[in-house]
């Protein structure tokens, strides 16, 4: 199936409006981990 490609993006903007960070791991044409951080306590509360 092909996309829009708005997913990550889309997710990154959330997770920076969280004070949040995300990060991707790939191994080519086996696997991609994305790990996504977002801080209990954020500033913009």
């Amino acid at each position: 199936n092909v996309g829009a490609g708005l997913g990550l993006t889309i997710t990154r903007q959330i997770i920076q409006n969280h004070a949040g960070t995300i990060d991707a791991q790939s191994v080519p044409n086996k696997e991609t981990v994305f790990t996504v951080r977002i801080p209990i306590n954020s500033s913009n509360s």
